[in-house]
């Protein structure tokens, strides 16, 4: 079986688990969603572990990846966040994003 790159550590997450999630914190820093950031560190960040699960790798370790829905998650609220539209309407968004993801 060759060696087929998982596309999920694109975002870095099996290597550095806390990059996404401070790199979202500060685009909602910069974005000056403060409410946003409270609802996100609440709802999702507060849940430790429960948002994290192994992945052997091809070189037969295990990593430590986020689950899919909060990696989407956190991929999202960080690029609307910085999205080039009107802020009502991101943050609109990024809490819509909460909610349908179920945190």
């Amino acid at each position: 079986m060759a060696d087929t790159p998982n596309p999920r550590s694109q975002t870095g997450a099996d290597t550095n688990l806390s990059a996404l999630a401070v790199t979202t914190m500060a685009a909602l820093y910069e974005a000056e969603f403060f409410d946003e950031m409270e609802q996100l560190r609440g709802r999702v960040l507060s849940r430790g572990a429960s948002l994290f699960e192994h992945l052997l790798g091809a070189d037969q370790q295990y990593h430590l990846v986020f689950k899919p829905m909060a990696e989407l998650l956190l991929l999202h609220v960080r690029e609307t966040a910085v999205a080039p539209r009107p802020a009502d309407e991101r943050r609109e968004e990024i809490r819509w994003a909460l909610d349908a993801s179920g945190f």
